[in-house]
């Protein structure tokens, strides 16, 4: 059974060395790189990490990082690592839900691709989100171009970009929005639930829907 503790542990070794890496058969290879230091002992890469801390409990603990450094946010980009029925990567996600869209919308869309939630953190996360991403409209543009046949070249571009508040912005985003004046008149009451039952959250009227 996982304890607080131990959550508290993957936490702090999460926020402290996990990173997204270009290409992890590559990223497997630089951590079995074996040096010689400078009295002729071969030593393991300095990929590896190792951390120290104290939990909210009182306990010391230590931990060696390898391989769990890139593979932990890896499961963003190949899910299936983690658990074999889920084998949609993120792109794939992203994707899905733009296509979904109004197609005068989509180009929008994929050029302002907004990053929230902790996760996002991972160094070099919006860069292989975006280079994965990218690789999805590539291929659907060449598609395209091959079944057009007039030698004319396609071309829809992605950004993934990150933000200030890019940790908090849910939260962020809804204090602007209790902030303002209009507020009052577009929530939903604990009165209005209680009369309505759930339903009540399929209407608002910011979108012309009444109850």
């Amino acid at each position: 059974m996982v304890t607080g503790g131990l959550n508290e542990v993957a936490q702090a070794v999460k926020e402290a060395h996990c990173y997204c890496c270009k290409d992890p058969l590559k990223e497997f290879a630089k951590y079995d790189e074996k040096t010689k230091n400078s009295q002729g002992v071969w030593q393991q890469s300095a990929k590896f990490k190792s951390l120290s801390m104290m939990t909210k409990a009182g306990k010391d603990v230590s931990v060696d990082v390898g391989y769990e450094r890139f593979l932990a946010p890896e499961m963003f980009f190949h899910p299936e690592f983690m658990n074999k029925d889920f084998k949609k990567p993120l792109e794939a996600l992203v994707d899905e839900s733009i296509q979904s869209c109004p197609i005068d919308y989509r180009q929008k869309l994929y050029n302002n691709i907004v990053l929230s939630g902790g996760s996002t953190l991972f160094t070099g996360f919006d860069k292989r989100l975006n280079k994965n991403l990218q690789g999805i409209l590539d291929k659907r543009m060449k598609k395209f171009d091959d079944l057009r046949g007039d030698g004319v070249k396609s071309e829809m571009l992605c950004n993934v970009g990150q933000n200030l508040v890019q940790k908090y912005a849910v939260w962020f985003g809804g204090s602007m929005l209790g902030s303002m004046d209009s507020f009052k008149y577009t929530c939903k009451s604990r009165e209005d639930y209680a009369e309505h039952g759930p339903s009540i959250c399929r209407h608002n009227p910011i979108f012309g829907g009444g109850m």
